[in-house]
């Protein structure tokens, strides 16, 4: 193994075509000691990026100086801060006369924290501790540690990599640390089982949780049976073009027993003798109820 390799190894980076350089420092920053390494970033590149051409031969894409000093925050040597200062290749495309830089997958475009100290933020925040303490641990400001943990709150894992061919849905009084009063339930109609749960039957919040779901994968749906709720019915005509839409049963007989009892006790009502203060009297009871379910 060359020296360049050994160090790359040791450093944990598998880009090859970094190189080192001889002259490795510490100084001192802000405070803080850090190990500078400094190396340089080249390659012969297959294309232009700005306009595609292939690089045949060496007078299509030529080499054009480099970006210097590009300072990239890597993980730890020894329990001492490291700083990388990676030259980077700057390249010239003969053909559209524009210039552009050497990429490495050792830290994304416009940044300066390389990959694997973003992944270690990521294992740290799985840890109980504070902010403050990642932060300077991995000498990286609060923000940053911030944004991070933002961006991993927002992401929703899915429990399940396919959704069930034959489902149910309907909702359910959630508990107060849900985000909506309704919570949504998802029952697998061929097994019986319980698929999933979402803390909001809105609208938005499920047409987003849907469309985390491939297209080609939505479509593998083929029936579908809801309430008579019509914010359901516009969302699974819109996200599950293939799926049957039917109305559950169970709401069906629902809706039946409720006009039959009605009818029923209108009519035992219109057989007494005292119809009309009976009348008043159901008036009033109804409008008590609809103003509790409001």
């Amino acid at each position: 193994m060359s020296m360049n390799n050994y160090i790359l190894n040791l450093l944990n980076i598998e880009d090859k075509n970094i190189f080192i350089l001889p002259n490795i420092e510490e100084r001192i920053i802000k405070n803080k000691k850090y190990k500078i390494i400094e190396r340089f970033l080249t390659y012969n590149p297959d294309h232009c990026p700005c306009c595609g051409c292939i690089n045949e031969s060496h007078n299509d894409i030529i080499q054009w100086g480099y970006r210097k000093n590009c300072k990239i925050k890597i993980s730890k040597i020894s329990n001492c801060f490291s700083l990388l200062i990676l030259h980077k290749q700057r390249f010239l495309c003969r053909n559209c006369n524009k210039t552009f830089i050497a990429e490495t997958s050792l830290i994304n475009r416009n940044k300066n924290i390389s990959n694997n100290t973003e992944l270690q933020i990521n294992l740290e925040l799985m840890m109980k501790q504070s902010e403050k303490d990642i932060s300077e641990r991995l000498d990286v400001s609060v923000s940053k540690i911030d944004r991070k943990l933002a961006e991993i709150s927002s992401h929703t894992v899915l429990r399940h990599a396919s959704l069930p061919k034959s489902m149910n849905w309907n909702e359910f009084k959630a508990t107060r640390d849900t985000k909506g009063k309704m919570a949504f339930i998802i029952t697998d109609n061929d097994t019986g089982n319980l698929f999933d749960i979402q803390d909001s039957r809105k609208s938005i919040d499920l047409n987003k949780y849907f469309r985390r779901y491939s297209k080609a994968e939505r479509d593998k749906v083929k029936h579908i049976s809801i309430d008579f709720y019509s914010g359901y019915i516009f969302l699974a005509k819109k996200l599950f073009r293939n799926a049957e839409i039917s109305i559950d049963r169970f709401h069906i007989v629902i809706q039946a027993y409720n006009a039959l009892n009605t009818t029923r006790v209108k009519l035992c009502y219109k057989s007494n003798p005292n119809y009309n203060k009976l009348k008043d009297y159901w008036k009033l009871i109804v409008k008590n109820e609809n103003d509790l379910s409001n």
